[in-house]
């Protein structure tokens, strides 16, 4: 059995795969996942303000922070950095729903008016997923523009080196004979007998 790595992408790779899935989420109407795609794009863009590992313990909350500080437009982010971590990001990612005070909603499975972001009902806010998405490429955008220039605070390394690799493994007629399984899901869902899988492209010491 061996295993060959048929592509790596950079951690600006990884970033246009998460719009894309983003993307595909909306046109499929998951929009409560495509939230929580959104939630860690967000973290994943500040995590190119430190020079931290990406596996380092204990960042989300300054990383989160960072890209809603440095690259959204919109400042109302930016002042409410500390509400979005904890009724947002929080829940969304260790609890697989929204905080106390934020409703969650969208146009392409609600018909809900993009006009309705950031307002408030009953005492509490209102995000439309696909204005939400909007002002998140908009951040993507600055930070592509950010990169370009000579001088900036980004860590170059990480935007650059391998983030994430994907593997092709192969099982020889022995290592059946061993019993080693012979099908393997690829990222996308199936099986094959050449499998692809994704892993992490940090080497190991």
């Amino acid at each position: 059995m061996n295993s060959i790595i048929k592509k790596t992408n950079s951690g600006l790779d990884h970033l246009d795969i998460i719009i894309a899935d983003i993307d595909g989420l909306i046109s499929n109407k998951q929009d409560f996942i495509a939230f929580i795609l959104i939630a860690l794009g967000i973290e994943f863009m500040g995590s190119f303000y430190d020079e931290k590992d990406f596996n380092d313990f204990g960042q989300s909350d300054t990383r989160f922070k960072n890209a809603l500080s440095n690259l959204f437009k919109n400042k109302w982010y930016k002042n409410n950095g500390d509400w979005m971590f904890k009724d947002f990001r929080g829940p969304l990612i260790h609890q697989y729903r929204p905080g106390d005070t934020i409703l969650l909603t969208s146009n392409c499975k609600n018909k809900a008016d993009l006009k309705l972001h950031l307002r408030s009902v009953d005492g509490k806010k209102i995000f439309v997923l696909e204005q939400l998405f909007s002002d998140f490429k908009l951040a993507v955008q600055k930070f592509n523009n950010e990169i370009k220039k000579a001088s900036n605070s980004l860590n170059k390394a990480k935007i650059n080196d391998g983030f994430m690799s994907i593997v092709e493994i192969n099982f020889s007629d022995q290592d059946k004979i061993l019993g080693q399984p012979t099908h393997f899901p690829e990222s996308s869902g199936t099986t094959t007998y050449n499998p692809t899988v994704l892993t992490n492209s940090k080497k190991k010491s």
